[in-house]
């Protein structure tokens, strides 16, 4: 399955499992090419695919939808194996691979499963000097590969210009080529959305290199934000991105290293169990230009701006701590229960000091029988939608309650005050 990690992007461009780029109209953002004549044109529901030889051409998609045609049967439904400079724009591919399939049955075709591989977009470009593909206003899900350029020379280049790609089962871009020709080439990421990546960039084989944009990204993968290798990128620039990251690459320690390379304004959002520089039992580090938070709702901010049109401040103003709060030296959320006893009624709230109520989190009940001093558990009760937890209790004499929270990796542990129940 896809694990929640935002992946990246590499001005290199790409790619955490999730990453988000915004623009934000700097002086220094890479140009793009402007797009040819139209060659192919198509709107509405799609059964078949775009197949063909393309030559400083556009390929007019907007409007064109395959939905739930690929790839069973149409392995690819946007696809051309002799790209000559040119655009693809519009296209809308909401692929069939299921969600509720593990990565052994449809990949690998293990356990009743069936083999569903493909790529949404798969353009192999020609030998032709200076060229190209552009896309624009793209969109990929439920895939294998959502971005898969193959090249034949360093220098071709594949702009990527706000696009988005969602719950993809492997590579939101894979540019490593294919056959003893193909090499990786230029990929030049801006003002896109990838929410929901396997893995965020790969590119292994020979040589290429990921030019910078000036807009975020967003990432998500379970096998790390880069699929890297001695022979990818040799320049990496990463700028106004926003990366998440769910889990820890299941892989190898190397999935969580980032290249060498230059990185501005970027956001690293930790959202996984522990800390993040000792994940997935590694010793992980962010080079200069990385900022590190575990706040989630920054990823939730950045994506709803991007969804939405408008920027995105990679580094907003601090945030004043409410009164009476100071931060913990652990870097965990302090949190605080409430209690209540009627009649036979013991209930409580499990909140943070802010008032964010907690859901879905183990609370226990504790009891105190009258000229006992000891406290015992007495039920475990899981807080409701919000934040509730509430239990009927039928002391055979005097008893005092409270409730315990023990605390997870992001939040602290607390208890309430002691409550009194009379038989």
């Amino acid at each position: 399955m896809v694990g929640r990690v935002a992946l990246l992007v590499c001005v290199l461009v790409l790619t955490p499992l999730a990453v988000l780029n915004a623009a934000t109209g700097s002086s220094d953002a890479v140009p793009v090419p402007g797009c040819p004549a139209t060659q192919v044109s198509r709107s509405g529901p799609q059964t078949t695919a775009v197949d063909e030889a393309t030559t400083d051409a556009t390929w007019d998609l907007r409007g064109a939808v395959w939905d739930h045609v690929a790839p069973d049967p149409l392995t690819y439904p946007v696809h051309s194996e002799q790209w000559t400079r040119g655009c693809i724009v519009g296209a809308q591919v909401l692929g069939n691979v299921p969600r509720s399939q593990t990565r052994d049955q449809w990949y690998d075709g293990q356990d009743g499963g069936t083999r569903m591989g493909g790529e949404a977009f798969r353009q192999t470009l020609t030998d032709a000097p200076g060229n190209y593909l552009l896309m624009r206003d793209t969109y990929a899900s439920d895939y294998e590969d959502a971005y898969d350029p193959n090249g034949v020379s360093p220098l071709d280049t594949l702009y990527l210009d706000h696009v988005q790609a969602h719950y993809i089962r492997d590579d939101c871009i894979e540019n490593e080529g294919s056959g003893s020709s193909q090499v990786p080439m230029n990929v030049v990421v801006r003002d896109s959305l990838f929410d929901g990546c396997f893995t965020g960039f790969a590119e292994r084989p020979p040589k290429g290199r990921c030019l910078a944009t000036t807009r975020p990204q967003v990432w998500l993968g379970a096998h790390g934000i880069w699929k890297w290798s001695s022979a990818a990128a040799g320049t990496v620039v990463v700028r106004n991105s926003i990366f998440r990251l769910d889990l820890p690459s299941y892989s190898a320690c190397t999935s969580q290293q980032w290249p060498a390379g230059t990185y501005q304004d970027v956001v690293l959002v930790w959202a996984g169990p522990g800390p993040y520089a000792s994940a997935g039992g590694c010793v992980n580090t962010l080079p200069p230009g990385v900022r590190l938070t575990t706040d989630v709702g920054e990823w939730d901010r950045a994506k709803a701006a991007w969804l939405a049109g408008r920027p995105w401040d990679a580094n907003p103003p601090p945030t004043v701590p409410p009164p009476g709060t100071t931060p913990r030296p652990d870097g965990r959320t302090d949190t605080r229960l409430s209690s209540r006893a009627v009649a036979h009624r013991v209930s409580g709230r499990l909140t943070t000091v802010t008032g964010r109520r907690l859901v879905g989190r183990a609370v226990l009940l504790q009891r105190r029988p009258a000229g006992v001093t000891r406290w015992t558990t007495a039920s475990r009760v899981t807080s409701d939608s919000t934040g509730r937890v509430r239990r009927t209790v039928r002391p055979a004499r005097v008893t005092w309650y409270r409730w315990s929270y023990r605390g997870e990796h992001r939040y602290a542990a607390t208890r309430s005050k002691a409550v009194r129940v009379v038989p």
